[in-house]
């Protein structure tokens, strides 16, 4: 038998950190992540595809960031918004 324990299996978004939009979404070119003024400045943003494997890495310089799809097919991916190695916050996003 297997026995898994503390192993994730869902996605809660944003319940770590509340107020981080991410527009537009789902998107074609681009898309801006922008973090509420009370909150710390993230260090980055961690892109990974369904499997988690990272296919993005986006440094975060200020409150409003950019994000191209460079590199990013057609398909649903998962944001990772990161400070210190923690993660503040995770979701969605969808590339058309």
């Amino acid at each position: 038998s297997i026995i898994l324990d503390n192993c994730p299996v869902g996605v809660n978004e944003n319940d770590l950190q509340p107020g981080i939009s991410v527009f537009p979404n789902p998107f074609s070119q681009t898309t801006i992540f922008q973090f509420p003024d009370n909150m710390p400045l993230p260090e980055e943003i961690i892109i990974t595809d369904a499997l988690g494997r990272e296919v993005k890495r986006q440094q975060v310089f200020s409150a409003r960031t950019e994000v191209d799809r460079n590199g990013l097919a057609d398909g649903l991916y998962f944001y990772h918004v990161m400070r210190a190695g923690e993660i503040l916050s995770t979701g969605k996003i969808l590339v058309q």
